[in-house]
């Protein structure tokens, strides 16, 4: 089953997450720094990546660009997680997928996580 890694300081929203994709039979890994998140992308290889846009340290849309530049992660899919709609059109551009985090249930997170897993597998 795929590996997914979220990359988020708010554990009161990574737990649930995690728990919900572990139960659909995903391996998930965090971190909680954009920092922190691309070492450890590098070291586990994730299928894909849940991006928190604010957190502490490096910033969630400078983890996605600099992710985007890294040439082992450039196209490693990344769904970008976000209260903040006005960070949309650059999210838009670089991610493969957003939600917002106060509009979006578990259910319909995972169900993300799976449609942008089936696009990236070979036809």
């Amino acid at each position: 089953m795929a590996r997914i890694l979220i990359i988020d300081d708010d554990i009161s929203f990574v737990t649930p997450v995690k728990v919900a994709l572990e139960e659909k039979g995903y391996e998930v890994d965090h971190a909680p720094n954009g920092q922190m998140g691309r070492e450890l992308a590098t070291q586990v290889h994730p299928d894909l990546i849940i991006l928190d846009i604010m957190m502490p340290g490096e910033h969630g849309i400078a983890a996605l660009e600099n992710m985007r530049a890294e040439e082992g992660m450039k196209n490693t899919p990344i769904i970008v997680s976000t209260n903040l709609e006005k960070s949309l059109p650059i999210v838009k551009e670089k991610a493969d997928g957003f939600i917002l985090k106060s509009e979006t249930s578990l259910d319909l997170l995972v169900s993300k996580v799976g449609e942008v897993l089936e696009k990236q597998k070979p036809n």
